[in-house]
């Protein structure tokens, strides 16, 4: 009898494993319809090679490296001369890029400015009108000017955005939309047939520095704003560390004060979704989209135990060294 007992046993628990193989089979897998590489090849000349143009667009408009980089993977993968584009967040894009080097036809954002963007480029927005859905029809808006922003959450876009732009771009902006799949679905429809979506879009929620906080406290002389001040040791510390771990780090390193100012803030992302890398993929995956790619972005080395730490804490979930992505589509 014991011996039955044993080989039942062995048979439930075997059975288990396979189950459990089958089904992280199946959440790594299940993505056939989205493909690991870009679908837009590099064909054009991107528009921010001269040194000249991007010293002026650093200085004139507060664009960093990753604008550029931004700026110059679009215009070497998609013609923009004589396009209607839709851009998702941002609203710091020049109209002198978009119209004199890009050379677009129309360009219309969805964004909620910052207050600080507006007071230190006021030059930009103020030659820029801002509505609201309800002030204004996006065709009438079209009739009366080239680039105007509606000052809004672009998944409430309205119907009459529908069928009405070749491009919908978005840079830096997916990782802080709520509802991700309502947004996905309004470009989808915002689109004409075989209008393009590119965006590139970081940290995201598995990425070491997820918690996307940006700190630069000059009164306690703590900074966290660039990646390159961000210690190792908090690399996905809003992941697998609690909040007494983190406030033991910080208190050790950087003594007291800054432990009580900002434990609380390392630990919880501002205005993220905190999607991983897989739910994009499985949300692209279930999209409207037909066509579509999912690639990976400024890749982390994680050492083997951090990895394996993170896998067996989130099941489902194994790509944790990517701090963004490049999402790509077509209707």
């Amino acid at each position: 009898m014991r011996r039955i007992k044993f080989l039942f046993n062995k048979i439930k628990k075997t059975s288990k494993r396979k189950n459990q193989s089958t089904i992280s089979s199946a959440i790594h897998d299940d993505f056939s319809n989205v493909k690991k590489q870009a679908i837009f090849s590099e064909q054009f000349t991107p528009v921010l090679q001269d040194e000249e143009k991007i010293s002026y667009y650093k200085k004139h408009y507060n664009f960093m490296d990753y604008h550029i980089k931004f700026f110059n993977e679009l215009t070497s993968r998609i013609d923009f001369r004589g396009k209607t584009v839709l851009e998702i967040g941002g609203s710091n894009t020049p109209m002198d890029l978009a119209f004199s080097e890009m050379g677009v036809s129309k360009w219309v954002c969805i964004d909620k400015p910052w207050k600080t963007n507006l007071e230190s480029q006021h030059n930009h927005y103020s030659k820029i009108s801002l509505y609201k859905f309800k002030d204004i029809a996006l065709d009438k808006a079209l009739q009366e000017s080239d680039y105007f922003i509606y000052d809004e959450f672009a998944e409430y876009m309205p119907s009459d955005f529908y069928g009405k732009f070749d491009i919908c771009v978005s840079n830096c902006c997916f990782e802080h939309v709520n509802n991700l799949p309502l947004l996905l679905n309004k470009i989808y429809y915002s689109l004409k047939d075989g209008g393009v979506l590119y965006t590139r879009f970081a940290p995201i929620w598995s990425a070491p520095n997820g918690n996307h906080v940006r700190i630069n406290d000059k009164a306690l002389s703590f900074s966290l704003w660039h990646a390159k001040d961000y210690p190792r040791e908090l690399h996905h510390a809003h992941l697998f560390k609690g909040y007494k771990g983190i406030y033991d780090y910080l208190e050790k390193n950087y003594g007291d004060d800054v432990a009580q100012k900002h434990t609380y803030t390392v630990k919880n992302g501002s205005s993220l979704n905190k999607l991983m890398y897989e739910d994009y993929l499985f949300l692209m995956h279930n999209s409207l989209f037909s066509n579509k790619s999912v690639t990976p972005a400024w890749i982390y080395n994680i050492d083997d135990k951090t990895m394996q730490l993170l896998i067996a804490m989130y099941p489902g979930y194994h790509k944790f060294d990517a701090s963004g992505m490049i999402i790509q589509a077509k209707k």
